[in-house]
C-alpha cells in the first residue's frame, strides 16, 4: 500500500461519522446494532494501523464511547442502579435517626437528580419516566442559607420535582434551622415552597418534621389521606412559650395530624405536654425518644391497642413508690398485639435511668411478644429481678423467639442465671458484653459452658433447646466454645430429641457469629475445625482479636465505651 492510499484511509470517514444513526448513538447511551458495531470496529482498526492523526482523534473517541460496555446494560438494571442514587434507602423498620441521611440538605438531592438527567438521552428518559425517583422532597433550611436570595431557586426546583413525581406518594422532610430566635413570629420562613408543598399534602406518605412550628401545617388538616409514617421532633425549651398547651396557637394546631386514616408509624421527640393529638388506636409502630418518663410512656402505650413494634429510648423513671413498680394484672397496660419491644439507654450519665425500664416492664402485659431487645443496660441483680418478673408475668404465655442484650457493664456470675430466665422458645440470641477489663476469665467461657449439651440422650437440663442462631461479642473465649458448637450440631443430637414440636427437645444450632477478643489471638478454632463445623451444617462466622497489652487496655476501653 503506497503512502497516498494509506493517507486516504486515515482521513476521517465523513460518510460513517456523520450518518444520522451514528450521531444519534453519540448523543445517547443506546446499544448499537450488530451491523453498526462491525462497521465501527473495522473503522477503528484502520485508524489504529497508523499514527493517530489529530483530525481522527475526535472520531476515534466518539466510536470508543459507542462501544462502551455501559450501553449493553439492560434498561431494568440501569433503572435499579439509578434508583440507588436517586432514592434514599429508608428501609421498612423504624430508623435510627430522625431524618434519612440522604435527605438532610434541601438542594443537594435535587441537584443530583438534575445531574443524572443531563448525562445522556437514555438516562434522561429513564429518570423522567420514573416518578418515584422524584418523590423524596427535602425542605430543610440552614443558618448559612440566605432565603431572601435562594427561596425562588428552591421554589423552582420544588415545582419541577412535584411535577415530575406525578401522582406518586411523597416522602417529605421539613426542618427550619433558623438562628436562636427563629421562633419569633416576625422572622420569615420560606413559605412559598412550603405552601406549594402543602398543596400536595394528599400525596404525603412519609413526613419528617423537625424544629418546625406546627401551626404552619394548619392548612393541611384533614388532607393527609395517604400519610403512613410521621416523625416529629420538637425542642421544648425553644417552643414552650409559643406553644403552651393553654395558648390559642396550640389549640389551633394540636389536631393537625389527628385525621390520617392510614397512619401506622409514629416517632416522637418532644415534651409530653406538647404531643399533638394523633389517631393512636391505628398505630402499629411507635418510637419514643428522651424527655419522657415511664409514666407518660405507659400513657401513650395505653392508647395504642393495635401496636406491634415499639422502641423506647432513655425512658426516665417515674416518681412512683417502689411497691408500685410491678402492677397487679388488672392494672397493667394490655398490649395484646405487641410483637417487638426495644429499650435503649444512651444517657449513661444518669445512674437511675434503668429503673424507668423496670417500671415499664412491670406495668405492661404483652403475651404475643416475639422479639425483645435491651441496649446499653447494666446486667446486675436489679435487672435480673425485673427481667425474671416480666418473663413470668408480662409474657406469661411466652412466644419469645428473638432476644438481644447489649450491656455497658455485666457480671459473669449473673450470666448463667440470666440465661436460665430466658424461655425455651428462644431461637435467636444476640449478646454483647462491654467489659471494663479484658480478662480471659470473663463471660465467654461461662456462657458456652452453660449452653453446652453434655449428653445427647437427655435434654432435661439443656438451656435454650430451640436455639438456632447465636451471635456473641465478648471476651474470655476458651475451648468451651468448640465443645459447645460440636455438642449442638445435628450429627451429635439424638434424632428423637431434635423434635421441633416439643418445647424441651433440642434442635441443632444453624448459625453462629463469634466476635471479640481471646487469649489465643484469634487462633482459638483452626480452619480445619471451622470447616468441620460448617460441614456439619453450621453457618459459622468468627472474628477474634488478641487481648490488648497493658499499655493498650485503657485506650481500648475508652474506644469500646464510645462505640457502644
Amino acid at each position: 500500500m503506497n503512502d497516498e492510499s494509506s493517507n486516504e484511509q486515515l482521513k476521517p470517514c465523513v460518510d460513517l461519522y456523520l450518518r444520522p444513526d451514528i450521531q444519534e448513538l453519540i448523543r445517547s447511551n443506546q446499544e448499537p446494532s450488530p451491523s453498526v458495531l462491525d462497521e465501527i470496529s473495522s473503522r477503528l482498526q484502520v485508524i489504529h494501523q497508523g499514527e493517530l492523526l489529530e483530525e481522527l482523534e475526535q472520531e476515534a473517541r466518539a466510536y470508543g464511547s459507542i462501544l462502551h460496555p455501559i450501553r449493553k446494560i439492560p434498561t431494568e438494571v440501569l433503572f435499579n442502579i439509578l434508583g440507588t442514587v436517586a432514592m434514599p434507602q429508608l428501609g421498612k423498620s423504624l430508623p435510627e435517626t430522625y431524618l434519612p441521611r440522604a435527605m438532610i440538605n434541601s438542594l443537594e438531592p435535587m441537584r443530583t437528580l438534575l445531574a443524572i438527567t443531563q448525562v445522556c438521552s437514555r438516562w434522561r428518559e429513564i429518570m423522567l419516566s420514573s416518578p418515584q425517583f422524584w418523590s423524596y422532597i427535602s425542605l430543610i433550611t440552614t443558618n448559612t442559607i440566605d432565603w431572601e436570595d435562594s427561596e425562588s431557586v428552591m421554589y423552582d426546583l420544588l415545582d419541577q420535582q412535584l411535577e415530575r413525581s406525578q401522582n406518586h406518594p411523597l416522602t417529605v422532610a421539613i426542618e427550619f434551622r433558623k438562628s436562636e430566635g427563629f421562633l419569633d413570629p416576625h422572622i420569615a420562613t420560606p413559605m412559598s415552597p412550603l405552601n406549594n408543598l402543602m398543596g400536595h399534602s394528599e400525596r404525603w406518605e412519609r413526613l419528617f418534621v423537625k424544629n418546625t412550628r406546627l401551626f404552619e401545617f394548619i392548612p393541611i388538616k384533614s388532607t393527609l389521606l395517604s400519610l403512613r409514617v410521621l416523625h416529629i421532633s420538637i425542642r421544648g425549651d425553644q417552643i414552650m412559650s409559643l406553644f403552651a398547651p393553654s395558648s390559642p396557637g396550640w389549640q389551633k394546631c394540636v389536631d393537625v395530624f389527628k385525621v390520617a386514616p392510614v397512619l401506622e408509624e409514629i416517632w416522637l421527640k418532644c415534651p409530653p405536654n406538647l404531643v399533638p393529638e394523633l389517631p393512636w388506636t391505628q398505630i402499629l409502630r411507635f418510637r419514643l425518644k428522651p424527655t419522657h418518663n415511664s409514666g407518660s410512656t405507659l400513657s401513650f402505650l395505653n392508647k395504642m391497642s393495635n401496636l406491634t413494634s415499639c422502641i423506647l429510648d432513655d425512658t426516665a423513671p417515674h416518681a412512683m413508690e417502689t411497691s408500685l413498680q410491678f402492677a397487679p394484672p388488672s392494672y397493667r397496660v394490655k398490649l395484646h398485639s405487641l410483637q417487638s419491644l426495644t429499650f435503649n439507654i444512651f444517657n449513661n450519665l444518669e445512674p437511675d435511668m434503668q429503673r424507668g425500664i423496670y417500671q415499664v416492664l412491670g406495668w405492661i402485659s404483652a403475651p404475643a411478644l416475639e422479639s425483645l431487645d435491651f441496649s446499653g443496660v447494666e446486667l446486675d441483680q436489679d435487672f435480673l429481678d425485673a427481667f425474671a418478673w416480666s418473663m413470668q408475668n408480662s409474657c406469661s404465655s411466652s412466644r419469645l423467639q428473638k432476644f438481644r442484650l447489649a450491656t455497658r457493664r455485666s457480671s459473669p456470675a449473673l450470666l448463667v442465671n440470666f440465661l436460665q430466665i430466658l424461655p425455651p422458645t428462644v431461637t435467636h440470641l444476640s449478646l454483647k458484653f462491654n467489659t471494663k477489663y479484658y480478662d480471659a476469665g470473663h463471660s465467654g467461657n461461662v456462657m458456652f459452658q452453660a449452653l453446652r449439651i453434655r449428653s445427647p440422650e437427655s435434654s432435661s437440663y439443656v438451656l435454650l433447646p430451640h436455639l438456632e442462631t447465636l451471635c456473641v461479642h465478648t471476651n474470655g473465649y476458651t475451648a468451651d466454645l468448640l465443645d459447645m458448637l460440636e455438642s449442638r450440631l445435628q450429627s451429635n443430637l439424638n434424632s428423637t430429641v431434635a423434635d421441633p414440636t416439643s418445647s424441651t427437645n433440642v434442635l441443632p444450632l444453624k448459625n453462629c457469629a463469634i466476635k471479640g477478643r481471646d487469649a489465643a489471638g484469634g487462633n482459638l478454632i483452626s480452619e480445619t475445625q471451622a470447616n468441620a463445623l460448617r460441614a456439619g451444617g453450621l453457618h459459622l462466622e468468627i472474628v477474634l482479636h488478641p487481648l490488648p497489652g497493658p499499655l493498650d487496655s485503657e485506650s481500648l476501653i475508652i474506644s469500646d465505651v464510645r462505640g457502644f
